[in-house]
């Protein structure tokens, strides 16, 4: 997706920022509810690809159009930053490790600290 010079409405905007804002919120979620709500996927490997495939290009765009602050996509890249350094850790990518890994509970914490900067 080419995103260098395209000029998007302000509806396209809202959208991009509210599937951000989703894609954060199932991040922040606690491990149980992680779990049930993606039941039947790779729950962990779901909520990274949503942030890294999904959201990241969401936040790039939004950072380009001022609906996102540079304060606020540091904290985005340092959840993705993360996310890549735990994706070099198998034991990290089960529902087990979801529910007692310090990682991501410290994902988890990033992401609830990136909504309450966007929802500001």
């Amino acid at each position: 997706m080419n995103t260098e010079n395209k000029e998007y409405e302000v509806e396209e905007l809202v959208q991009l920022y509210e599937r951000l804002i989703e894609n954060i919120e199932q991040l922040a979620m606690d491990a149980e509810t992680q779990i049930e709500k993606l039941k039947g996927f790779s729950v962990a490997d779901e909520i990274a690809s949503d942030i890294s495939d999904v959201a990241k290009p969401y936040a790039f765009i939004l950072l380009k159009n001022e609906w996102m602050s540079p304060e606020q996509f540091k904290v985005f890249e340092d959840i993705d930053r993360k996310l890549e350094e735990m994706s070099k850790n198998k034991k990290l990518w089960t529902e087990l490790a979801l529910i007692e890994s310090e990682e991501w509970e410290e994902c988890r914490k990033q992401g609830r600290e990136l909504l309450r900067l966007l929802k500001q």
